[in-house]
């Protein structure tokens, strides 16, 4: 056995000194150097359970409480520290009861062969419930929250709003504001992937700073935030809480020595007017951040109905444009370019048409935003550069002469 001795809290339930001398004398025989704390009633047994123990030891007989009642405190503040009866009135009866609701051993005072083993395991066990509690918390907190900036994810908001929804909290007013990093992108392009993360880092700590204990928070994606506001009065409150998080977040930030000047985009949705569970709230706060980027950022938009109306109807308009190309409902109109002078066809510009079916005309000041919005303009103008060869090979086989065509190009 190694010299150097194990040191070890113990508090000691016990009201005779004696016993708690001996018990102490026989820790030391076993290797243990105990530094203790001995209560005998319940208000001094209250008080000792602030501080943390490695091992408690309990007499049974008390004149002021017996030991079930001493491991019921203990246990109704803390359900791991070894909990063992040192006692010589208990029975075979009581001890079972007793291991039952919680205790993990009983040693027969002034029989002492079972103690230091006793310890010895309980104490091995202690530290193997330590380390696997910290396992488990650990794992739940990568569960739960965001590796960069250690705030609750996605999965952990719409789990807590859900909750704070079911509960009474649901029938207060309360806003969940939508946010996102305006021009992000380009930090990540010109400063790089680091400098990118410690902006997210600082702007969810500013964040943190603008939100009471009741509030939640939550990064949902790469530049996007969200936080519920748990009580609110009014909009009036709401929009003055934003344009103050507005203020905080568009300070300079100071990034690899570099000064970034941020702009935000909010989309805020009220419960319970613009939704009754999580789901449908961030949905509509979405939508509202997608109309303030829409039209260029920097800015807050409250959620409206019309807004998914517009939303609906655009998703509906895409999928319509998609079918439309394969079932040959575009058409090339050509406008001609035409010298006065001699009536002569100098040039046409290829100007597309969609012929709806079911619907007829439809003006490209309708469609052609939209394309550019979701991207489908790429094979859209790839069809009508197709499109406008095929038909400048046929006028030649006709016979036509030669014109220049002109094909409008979208950036992308």
């Amino acid at each position: 056995m190694s010299n150097d001795k194990v040191e070890i809290r113990a508090l000691l339930i016990e009201d005779s000194e004696d016993d708690c001398l001996l018990l102490v004398n026989e820790l030391s025989r076993g290797n243990f150097s105990t530094k203790y704390t001995v209560v005998e009633t319940k208000e001094s047994l209250k008080e000792a359970l602030k501080y943390q123990w490695d091992i408690v030891f309990c007499d049974y007989s008390m004149p002021d409480m017996i030991g079930t009642e001493a491991l019921a405190i203990v246990r109704g503040v803390d359900r791991q520290t070894p909990f063992i009866f040192v006692s010589g009135t208990i029975g075979e009866e009581l001890a079972a009861e007793a291991m039952r609701i919680g205790a993990q051993d009983y040693i027969m005072k002034g029989n002492f062969k079972r103690l230091i083993p006793a310890v010895q395991r309980e104490l091995a066990d202690a530290k193997s419930r330590l380390q696997h509690k910290a396992a488990e918390e650990k794992l739940n907190h990568i569960a739960n929250h965001d590796d960069l900036t250690s705030l609750p994810n996605r999965f952990s908001f719409v789990k807590s709003l859900s909750k704070l929804l079911r509960s009474g909290e649901a029938n207060k007013a309360m806003a969940l504001i939508y946010l996102d990093v305006d021009r992000f992108k380009s930090v990540n392009d010109s400063l790089g992937y680091k400098a990118g993360n410690l902006l997210l880092k600082e702007i969810a700590a500013r964040l943190k700073r603008c939100l009471t204990a009741e509030d939640l928070i939550a990064r949902l994606a790469a530049d996007e935030f969200v936080v519920l506001l748990a009580d609110v009065n009014n909009v009036e409150q709401v929009s003055n809480f934003v344009k103050g998080l507005a203020e905080v977040l568009d300070k300079p930030y100071d990034i690899q020595g570099c000064k970034l000047y941020m702009t935000h985009s909010f989309g805020v949705a009220m419960c319970p007017g613009n939704g009754k569970n999580a789901s449908s709230l961030l949905r509509n706060a979405d939508i509202a951040l997608g109309k303030v980027k829409n039209e260029g950022g920097q800015g807050v938009q409250f959620y409206n109905a019309s807004m998914a109306v517009r939303l609906e109807d655009q998703l509906e308009l895409d999928h319509a444009m998609r079918t439309g190309l394969g079932r040959g409902e575009f058409v090339l109109y050509y406008q001609p370019k035409i010298e006065v002078a001699t009536g002569k066809i100098l040039s046409v510009e290829a100007l597309i048409r969609w012929n709806r079916e079911g619907v007829g005309l439809v003006s490209p000041a309708h469609f052609i935003p939209l394309a550019e919005k979701t991207g489908f303009i790429l094979p859209m103008g790839e069809w009508v550069l197709r499109q406008a060869c095929a038909d400048a090979k046929h006028w030649l086989s006709c016979g036509l002469p030669i014109v220049r065509i002109a094909i409008n190009a979208s950036a992308r």
